[in-house]
């Protein structure tokens, strides 16, 4: 596993785990916009939005959760 598919699992895990946390919340906004709930079908448009997200993106949302 390479380093950004590591943070993108790092992501997801953590927003899976802290759903109402304010990091997870403001993760999600950035990546899914306004109004996304982080829900089952929320966790797998924000993996599908972190895959094709870019470099910088990641590191910043990574970021966050650290």
């Amino acid at each position: 596993m390479d380093d950004r598919e590591r943070k993108i699992e790092d992501i997801i895990n953590f927003v899976n785990d802290h759903r109402e946390s304010m990091a997870s919340q403001i993760v999600s906004r950035r990546i899914l916009g306004d109004g996304y709930a982080v829900s089952g079908e929320g966790m797998n448009e924000l993996k599908n939005a972190l895959t094709n997200a870019g470099e910088e993106e990641i590191d910043s949302l990574f970021y966050i959760i650290k």
